[in-house]
């Protein structure tokens, strides 16, 4: 949890200032580094109908 309780990490800012900091703590405090997990995030925004799902079911069917 952040600082205010509420269940949200907001890794970017409303700037598109990426929080490293922000990250590394979440990290520590949860113990996921140490698990070993091997990660990757991938955000696509975009206005309705613009095609965002799209997008992502060809990304996935192209990393199998």
């Amino acid at each position: 949890m952040n600082s205010r309780g509420s269940g949200i990490l907001q890794v970017v800012s409303g700037e598109g200032d990426f929080n490293g900091d922000l990250v590394n703590s979440f990290m520590r405090e949860h113990d996921v580094q140490e698990a070993g997990v091997d990660y990757q995030v991938v955000a696509i925004t975009g206005p309705q109908s613009s095609g965002k799902s799209t997008l992502m079911n060809a990304l996935v069917r192209f990393s199998r």
